[in-house]
């Protein structure tokens, strides 16, 4: 999380969104702080830092499509990209971020060689997708399109009256393989449809496309409430985490 008391403006980086451009421009340039750890949300903010309003200050950040997203981290699976889920530096428990449950994916993963439905129904066989763009969903005052962050960073910028320094460079673009990325509607309903509802602001139209019964609606609505909390727990285990924006670029 970056804030600037000068500028007023809260940046939330939301993984895999292009947060370690951003982060380091705002930094960099534009009188931005570092705040906890890289991917922090605002329910730590209010909770640990009260004497910050969040009501002065401009809250944005970068949204993705999830498919998009999922994508990528399934990219990362086939590539294990700088060998984060095989070397132990990287292990949670060694000072890193990666997870026991995500290392475990990740052989799982190889253990065949699955296409990205195949990895979608595997991941999500007995859950809903969701990430943190839901649990700071209602602070957000603006937001950066990820198909254009540039332009995005730059409108962002001017709205808050702050001159531009330069093009927001390119950081860390992951490598993609050449794999198929479309999957079918019945799919996509399933998976992602509740996260489309609830953050139907920034997907109005893939939002109108989905059909969910109330049982669905409300299964969903307890998973957010256990999910939040886990959120909230991760967020206060880091918040004296050492590692710094450029340990975390991979995890973008």
């Amino acid at each position: 999380m970056i804030i600037s008391s000068k500028h007023k403006y809260i940046f939330i980086g939301l993984p895999q969104t292009g947060s370690s451009a951003i982060s380091k421009e705002l930094m960099e340039f534009y009188d931005g702080e570092s705040y906890f750890h890289k991917h922090s949300n605002i329910p730590l903010l209010i909770k640990t830092r009260p004497e910050i309003d969040i009501k002065n200050f401009f809250v944005f950040a970068v949204v993705r499509q999830p498919e998009e997203m999922v994508f990528s981290y399934y990219n990362k699976l086939l590539t294990n990209a700088y060998n984060v889920y095989t070397d132990p530096k990287y292990f949670i428990e060694n000072g890193g971020f990666v997870r026991p449950e995500a290392r475990k994916l990740y052989h799982k993963f190889h253990e065949k060689e699955r296409s990205f439905e195949e990895y979608l129904e595997m991941k999500y066989k007995n859950m809903f997708y969701d990430n943190n763009l839901s649990i700071n969903n209602k602070y957000i005052d603006g937001y950066i399109d990820f198909s254009d962050l540039n332009g995005g960073f730059k409108n962002v910028l001017g709205s808050l009256g702050i001159p531009i320094a330069r093009d927001l460079p390119v950081y860390n673009k992951t490598k993609i393989q050449k794999r198929e990325n479309k999957i079918s509607d019945s799919l996509r309903n399933k998976i992602f449809g509740n996260h489309y509802i609830y953050n139907k602001r920034y997907f109005t139209n893939e939002a109108k496309k989905i059909k969910l019964n109330l049982i669905k609606k409300i299964a969903y609505w307890a998973f957010q409430q256990v999910r939040f909390r886990k959120v909230m727990k991760y967020d206060l285990s880091q918040m004296n985490n050492k590692m710094s924006i450029k340990d975390l670029e991979n995890e973008r």
